[in-house]
């Protein structure tokens, strides 16, 4: 597989999940949910990790992204043979991306 749609792949990806984690916080979250969230992603929980709309290409929601869309951005055709490693990368990236970003944002408003 080309190393350039790999890295756009991934790129999109990362993208997305910093996006989508702008979204879990608001300008009332108090210091006990940051320091809950921060100690639930330490520890692993899933009743908690559960909880959150991570980022996926399943189209659930208006706007989600999806493998159409994820091909028409890379250049690619729908039946490219190469586009379920690509959804792959780029869910791997906006969930590492995702997670990433609201852990920083946590230890930012923690101090």
């Amino acid at each position: 597989m080309a190393t350039t749609l790999r890295n756009m792949a991934i790129a999109e990806g990362k993208s997305a999940g910093k996006a989508m984690a702008s979204w879990v916080f608001d300008g009332n979250t108090d210091q006990d949910t940051y320091a809950r969230t921060l100690k639930s992603i330490q520890d692993g929980d899933p009743e908690f990790l559960d909880q959150l709309n991570t980022p996926n290409l399943s189209g659930k929601w208006a706007d989600d992204p999806t493998p159409q869309t994820l091909a028409d951005d890379l250049g690619i055709e729908i039946d490219d043979e190469r586009l379920d490693d690509l959804c792959e990368l780029w869910e791997g990236a906006a969930h590492q991306a995702f997670w990433g970003e609201i852990e920083r944002t946590c230890r930012y408003h923690l101090g």
